[in-house]
Formats: C-alpha cells, structure tokens, sequence
C-alpha cells in the first residue's frame, strides 16, 4: 500500500489510449508450425534510471493489487532503501532458459492473444482514458494485450520478473506498449501489431521504459528515455524476421 501511494505521486501519464490494431483482427496466422525457431543469441536491453510508472499502470495495481507483487515479498516494504536495493543488485533474476519447449509457448500466448482479442480504445470500450485491465469481453488496446500475455504465461510457469511490461516509441512518434521476455538468448518481444515474434534490436521502435525485474512497481527508463509517448496504432501486419516465425493457433 505504502509503495503503491507512492508510485501514484510520481506516476507518468503515458497516452496508450488509441494504441490498438486496426482493421479486424490484428494478422493472418500461420499454420506452418514446422517452420517455427528459436532465436540465436541477441542482446538484452539496457536499463537506466528509475522511471515515472505510466499513470494507467498504477490504475491498474490499484485494482488489481495481487498481479503487482514481487516475487520477493520482502521487497514490498522496504525496496525503496540503500540496504535493499544493494540486497537486489547482488541477486538479480535469472534469464529464461529459452528451450524448444519454451520458444513453442511464447508462440502459442502470442499468437492466441493477437487472434482473439478485438482492438478497441479505451474511450470505445470503457469511456476512460489511459484505462489499463484484462480485455473486456475479448476487447482491447496495447496494454491490454500485454497483460494477457503476461498472465498467460506466468500462469504457465513462467517467472513475473522476466516478463516486463514495455512502453515504446513508433516510427511516427506515437506510443504502443509490448511484453518483453527476458531469455538466456536475449530480450524478445510480443507484439499485438505483428504476429512474429522479434528480438527487441530488431523491432521498429525507440524503447522509452519498463518495468524493473526486482519489483514490478518500479520502472527504468530504457535509452536515456522515459518520456511521455502519445499513440494511436497503425494496421497489423505480419512481419516476421526469417529468424522469427509464428506459430499456428494453439487452441490456448
């Protein structure tokens, strides 16, 4: 409660509101499984200083308390001291160990989520603005898609402190939110505008900040940025790296 009273002093208003796909259904997937792999060995982002959460981020804590934990409960009370941040600094999380296994799930949320979820804003769905959740009734924008993921994939298993949420930059200037998974083979990112899954250096974007592996209620910029983005998205389309290829529906 104390950090999360906090981070709402501090909050950023980061306008995602119009960041969903447009025209349907976000891209066409493929049922070539076969042909999915693994990515080589990519570099991992890096971090800078600490970040103002995006204000939609902290509504969504405040309704959803439970998904904002971090792992360590012992963070929650006191990660905002010296002791405890050289206590995370010694500790930090373990990549993902990005197997065949692993690789086919990252394909499997990505791909379900992106097919079955309705882009619409936050003014068409809810009538608010910046208003971050779960889809409603198979509808949403950007961080919507993010948050699914997300918790499909913690629900599988995976570690909460690898799968970041991410607020970036377009080529237009306009904002957009990802997930970016932490692996042993770089930072990879699920993308609600591409059904191909990429790593972060090989995506169109300029990386403004994300949520910090020690406590997800504490964000890093990401190139000297973290500024406020304004978005509105453009169609989807399906833009695999040849290293990158999607899988079919999984029936998740």
């Amino acid at each position: 409660m104390i950090i999360l009273r906090s981070v709402l002093m501090l909050a950023v208003v980061v306008a995602l509101a119009a960041c969903q796909t447009t025209g349907g259904t976000a891209a066409t997937l493929t049922s070539n499984s076969a042909s999915a792999m693994a990515p080589n060995a990519a570099p991992a982002m890096k971090e800078g200083a600490r970040a103002r959460p995006p204000i939609g981020y902290v509504g969504f804590c405040l309704r959803h308390r439970e998904d904002c934990q971090p792992a360590d409960s012992s963070l929650t009370t006191a990660s905002t001291g010296m002791a405890a941040g050289m206590q995370r600094a010694a500790s930090a999380p373990a990549a993902v160990a990005l197997t065949a296994g692993k690789w086919r799930e990252l394909n499997e949320v990505n791909s379900y989520f992106n097919s079955t979820i309705r882009p619409v804003n936050d003014i068409d769905l809810v009538q608010k603005i910046e208003w971050w959740d779960y889809a409603i009734n198979s509808a949403g924008d950007c961080e919507d898609y993010v948050l699914e993921k997300r918790r499909a994939l913690i629900a599988r298993g995976w570690p909460a402190d690898a799968l970041l949420i991410t607020v970036v930059r377009q080529l237009n200037g306009e904002g957009h939110a990802v997930l970016t998974v932490v692996t042993d083979r770089g930072d990879l990112i699920l993308d609600n505008m591409t059904m191909g899954i990429v790593s972060f250096d090989k995506a169109p974007y300029t990386w403004l900040m994300r949520q910090s592996r020690q406590h997800p209620m504490h964000w890093v910029k990401l190139n000297g940025e973290g500024t406020a983005a304004r978005t509105a998205s453009t169609k989807a389309s399906d833009t695999r790296s040849p290293s990158f290829v999607a899988e079919g529906p999984s029936g998740l």
